[in-house]
This record gives structure tokens, C-alpha cells and sequence, in this order.
């Protein structure tokens, strides 16, 4: 190893015996270029299908949110946005595309679609209601949270 030798102790005449001490210089290695041209080789990876396809399902969810959104606040009666329902669209929504970011479903399966249906209902629902003039009945408003 390289490295710097120091000498530490006393003389001959004082009975200590001379010690060697080794200062360590850190390894340097020196990378080639095809050694780096390797390391950002691997985080340019070409996505797969099934990556393509999670990005389109959720780009599709958030249109179909922001499409519920947009018409629940062009209709034509009194708008409702009932704080429990866009919770749940919200909750439900958001851990779907979460889930599909981690390539939980390759193909979406008919519960899951169910779900999300169910979700959009719970937002635009009160205001379709209010549209025909069944959000102010209690008994209506107890279904729809249910």
C-alpha cells in the first residue's frame, strides 16, 4: 500500500520498541468511460407497454374527474358539492392512480371500474339530484351518503 511511514517511539537506549505507523491514503479508481456510460445506461430505460397503458388509465381517471367537475359547475340549477362524496371521489381516485403508478393492474378489472363509476356518482350525484329536486329530501341525502 502507499502510504506515508512515520516513526514513533524513543530511542534504542530508552527500551521502547519503535512502532511503524501506515497513514492510509483512500483508494481513488478512476472510472472508464464505458463504466459511466453503463451507470447512465441504466436510468434511461425505455418504458414497457404495460408502464404506457398504467400512465394512459390514470390520465384517463383524471379526465373523467375533472369532466365530472367541470360539469357539476356548468348545470344549470344550484350547484352542490357535498364534502362527504368529494372525499370519497377523491380518496378512491387518488389511491387508484397510486396504484396504478406501482403497476398494480396491468388491465383495469370491472370491480375496480365499478368503483370508480360509484365514485363519480358520489360527486356529481347531489347536484344531478338538485336538479330534480330531490337533494333536499333527508331521506334522499342518507342513500346517496350511504
Amino acid at each position: 500500500a502507499d502510504g506515508k511511514v512515520a516513526r514513533v517511539g524513543g530511542s534504542a537506549n530508552s527500551g521502547m520498541e519503535d512502532k511503524l505507523v501506515t497513514e492510509q491514503e483512500p483508494l481513488s479508481r478512476e472510472s472508464t468511460e464505458e463504466e459511466e456510460e453503463e451507470e447512465e445506461g441504466l436510468f434511461d430505460l425505455p418504458a414497457s407497454e404495460v408502464v404506457f397503458r398504467s400512465y394512459r388509465n390514470s390520465a384517463i381517471a383524471i379526465i373523467f374527474v375533472l369532466g365530472a367537475l367541470v360539469v357539476m359547475f356548468l348545470a344549470p340549477t344550484d350547484r352542490v358539492l357535498d364534502i362527504p362524496g368529494f372525499i370519497a371521489c377523491g380518496y378512491i381516485f387518488f389511491f387508484f392512480c397510486l396504484q396504478n403508478t406501482f403497476l398494480e393492474w396491468p388491465t383495469v378489472p370491472a370491480q375496480i371500474l365499478l368503483l370508480l363509476a360509484c365514485a363519480l356518482g358520489a360527486l356529481a350525484g347531489p347536484t344531478g339530484l338538485q336538479a330534480c329536486g330531490l337533494w333536499a329530501n333527508l331521506v334522499v341525502r342518507c342513500i346517496m351518503w350511504a
